[in-house]
């Protein structure tokens, strides 16, 4: 590719337009952008027919390349990749009853591989969601059947092939896209955000005893609103009645943007009292006392 560009610039000195010792700036970043601005078009010593000479030079030589670059991956992938190992999504459906526009074809590792799209949303947003508990650490987007993270390239196609599709591509997507898929760019100019994230996902999907542990720790914690729950009290009750509040819960404690943070405790505050206002007796347990007579 330099030798073809360096054929343009050798006419531009054998046309006597450009100083010579502008060569060694060249050989430091020679590029078609270069050429084409500050050597032909914003150079005032060339001429209209001169200019337009060598721009048509420039577009020979672009679509040869492009052809001789097509040419190559075509060889390249008859001699080398490996046709597409899954036949099936993730969840065990057949990925030939998807449409095109649902689903996509990826080369990884020498290999072909087609994910149902759905699939890979929801791979890249538990990648850039996952956590130990709580503390954010956003991994790399792996393909699942190698366990090897997607190339940057095969990111940008996965990106550009949702928005092609009618799927509504989650913000979180979009974010790590504008971070140029520089994982450790995304988690810096977004931590705040993945905080709050993790922790819906955090309480969305920990076990029933777990978020009735949850529970039993908001309630001591505002234990002024004066609910209590006996040990033998029915737990699927208190999941389901106090269950919904728990995430207002963990943002109040857990979030990193102080106005979310003091919005859920005054939110948690007022339902909590309600409830008791409610159901004073919630959460107790009464013993009948029997007769020995």
């Amino acid at each position: 590719m330099y030798n073809m560009y360096k054929i343009i610039y050798d006419r531009l000195l054998l046309i006597d337009k450009i100083k010579p010792h502008m060569y060694f700036l060249l050989l430091d970043d020679w590029c078609i952008l270069y050429i084409y601005k500050n050597l032909i078009i914003e150079n005032k010593f060339l001429s209209t027919e001169e200019k337009s000479s060598l721009i048509n030079s420039i577009i020979l030589i672009q679509q040869y390349f492009y052809k001789f670059q097509h040419l190559k991956n075509i060889i390249y992938n008859k001699q080398y990749i490996k046709s597409s190992i899954n036949e099936y999504d993730i969840g065990l459906n057949l990925l030939s009853e998807y449409t095109i526009t649902n689903k996509i074809t990826i080369i990884e590792d020498n290999s072909y591989f087609t994910f149902f799209l759905p699939d890979l949303i929801k791979i890249m947003c538990n990648s850039l969601l996952y956590h130990n508990n709580l503390f954010g650490e956003p991994i790399i987007p792996k393909n699942p059947y190698t366990s090897i993270p997607f190339s940057e390239n095969n990111l940008y196609n996965i990106y550009f092939k949702l928005l092609d599709s009618n799927i509504l591509i989650p913000n979180i997507i979009n974010l790590y896209f504008k971070s140029n898929f520089n994982i450790k760019q995304f988690y810096i100019e977004n931590e705040t955000l993945l905080r709050d994230l993790q922790i819906k996902s955090y309480f969305t999907n920990m076990n029933l005893d777990n978020k009735y542990n949850y529970i039993i720790e908001m309630l001591k914690v505002y234990k002024h609103c004066n609910i209590s729950i006996h040990p033998k009290y029915n737990k699927k009750e208190v999941l389901d009645k106090l269950g919904p509040i728990l995430y207002n819960y963990g943002i109040a404690e857990y979030s990193f943007n102080p106005t979310k943070k003091i919005y859920s405790k005054n939110k948690v505050i007022k339902f909590l009292k309600q409830f008791h206002r409610e159901n004073p007796l919630f959460g107790r347990i009464y013993y009948k006392k029997s007769s020995i007579f």
